[in-house]
């Protein structure tokens, strides 16, 4: 039997390697966290997918994702920052996502691409707290973060996903 990976197109390896960035982008984009906040949330955001994948050593989608993700600063990431359909451009490539491995991925292959980018970015969420005043107050899981996290569950075909609690 021949291999996934060898049906995947290279448009479409970069579209399942890149939207995992842009969940953390919408997210980070979502609420404000500063600059540290921020920071703090890209490093749990590629920190979160590599222990992810590392448990499911055996999904060969996953494990072709991690070694076709290029450094965010080399794909000109930071820039989607400045862009306010940063969303936008998520939810397309999530909607697209849907249909790559619906046609590509078995079932789990596809259940545990989608469960690891949301739970990627619900952890992105949680790494740094929004609103408040130099670290006092504000909350890790705001409002906004949670309303992104459910249209993109929405364009990935989640039904069930609910945001967990603080």
């Amino acid at each position: 039997m021949a291999s996934l990976l060898n049906y995947i197109t290279i448009d479409e390896w970069k579209t399942l390697s890149d939207t995992p960035v842009l969940i953390g982008m919408s997210i980070i984009r979502s609420a404000s966290s500063g600059l540290f906040g921020n920071l703090k949330e890209m490093w749990t955001l590629g920190t979160t997918l590599k222990e992810e994948a590392d448990k499911l050593p055996e999904n060969e989608l996953l494990q072709g994702v991690l070694k076709k993700m290029a450094p965010a600063k080399e794909q000109g990431y930071w820039d989607f920052l400045k862009d306010a359909d940063v969303l936008a451009v998520t939810l397309e490539s999530c909607r697209t996502i849907k249909d790559i491995l619906a046609r590509k991925a078995s079932e789990q292959q596809a259940r545990e691409y989608k469960q690891l980018v949301l739970r990627a970015g619900e952890k992105t969420a949680k790494a740094s707290k929004e609103g408040g005043f130099l670290g006092f107050g504000g909350e890790h899981y705001s409002e906004q973060e949670k309303a992104a996290l459910a249209q993109i569950a929405e364009a990935l075909g989640i039904s069930d996903w609910q945001p967990e609690e603080n």
